[in-house]
């Protein structure tokens, strides 16, 4: 078997079982909706087209289950592929979403997590495979893995994390003082706010990472987000926790200060989530002078180079012009990133609980932040 048939395998096999797991967690999560549903989405759901979609998704992996067979999978993907299939199809005739279950308060978002890898592989996947940044980089890459525990995580610790930023938040800018301001920011049309969101939180997003880059304690949590060597749209969920809830209290906190509109607050979220994987993706689409107002991956991927002279540079998420005004824009006339990472032997390159606990086991603190990355 020559090495594109066995690629084609291995990405036929290695979709089949990830959708498997998928559809699995989605019947779970619709056996018991109280704990596992995300409420604030659980308005989409209607029996008719949930059996669809399973019956779809069903058919799918089980199409998919030959590639299984044939690639060169070990044993245990083979047999997890099986035997998730076979679950799914047990549990699936169990009542669903029954309405007394409807009235749950704080879940675990199982069902969000379905949602959102879904989304994203089918917008982004594509992209990376036929509009590719590298096209030597394949798909199934040996960190992929890795940066799928990242996804998994941070898609089920996001509302937590939400909850644990936004309470205190709420609580010490509730202050009368602030009322007339978010009277008058919540007065201006909806297509303002959510502009003004995206820089007042780009902004604070900016002054959050640029320090988490030359404060060295700080850049030893961030570092995690730097280790990755092929970039892809998953790429951008690995981050060590105490990063992520440092680097969302910045952004939330300037939000909740200005007092945006809930509606605001979620169109902005959404944005976010969209931007932050595609900049990370490795998907290369010509958008022309548009390239210069909003931040695209050929712009982030320099951010992660191992090149020194692109160090700090790139710091911002929506808007090159913040780079611009800070003078750390690096600018399309360098090309494409070639090397991403870190150059740093001790950084253990694979295992989530290795890397979680690596910024608490170095040894020496580096004095120079940029020759570590």
């Amino acid at each position: 078997m020559n090495q594109k048939v066995l690629q084609k395998h291995v990405t036929f096999s290695h979709t089949g079982i990830t959708l498997a797991i998928l559809l699995f967690l989605g019947v779970v999560a619709s056996k018991f909706p109280k704990v596992l549903t995300t409420d604030t989405v659980r308005f989409l759901y209607h029996k008719n087209w949930l059996e669809m979609g399973f019956w779809s998704a069903l058919s799918i992996s089980s199409i998919s289950l030959k590639w299984t067979i044939q690639s060169q999978e070990s044993r245990f993907y083979k047999l997890l592929h099986l035997i998730t299939l076979l679950l799914a199809l047990s549990i699936f005739p169990l009542p669903m979403f029954n309405s007394s279950f409807m009235d749950g308060h704080f879940t675990i978002g199982i069902d969000w997590l379905v949602i959102d890898f879904l989304i994203t592989a089918v917008i982004f996947t594509p992209l990376e495979l036929f509009k590719p940044l590298n096209p030597f980089q394949i798909k199934f890459h040996e960190s992929w893995k890795l940066d799928l525990t990242y996804f998994v995580v941070f898609d089920l610790s996001i509302k937590f994390i939400v909850f644990a930023i936004k309470f205190p938040a709420e609580h010490f800018l509730n202050s009368p003082k602030l009322s007339d301001l978010h009277t008058f920011v919540q007065s201006a049309p909806f297509l303002i706010q959510l502009i003004s969101a995206l820089f007042i939180a780009d902004l604070a997003k900016y002054l959050r990472h640029s320090a988490a880059h030359r404060i060295p304690f700080l850049w030893k949590f961030h570092s995690i987000h730097h280790s990755t060597e092929q970039i892809d749209w998953m790429a951008g969920s690995r981050s060590h926790l105490l990063d992520l809830i440092l680097d969302r209290s910045f952004i939330y906190g300037a939000i909740y200060l200005l007092g945006f509109s809930n509606t605001v607050f979620m169109g902005y979220t959404t944005i976010v989530a969209l931007q932050s994987v595609w900049a990370h993706s490795n998907s290369h689409i010509n958008l022309g002078w548009l390239k210069y107002v909003i931040v695209t991956p050929q712009y982030h991927h320099w951010h992660h180079s191992k090149l020194k002279e692109a160090h700090d540079k790139n710091f911002a998420v929506h808007f090159p012009v913040i780079d611009m005004i800070f003078g750390t824009y690096y600018g399309f006339k360098h090309g494409f990133a070639k090397e991403t990472g870190i150059n740093d032997p001790e950084f253990p390159q694979f295992g989530y609980i290795k890397q979680f606990l690596y910024p608490f086991k170095r040894a020496k603190i580096k004095q120079d932040v940029n020759e570590s990355h």
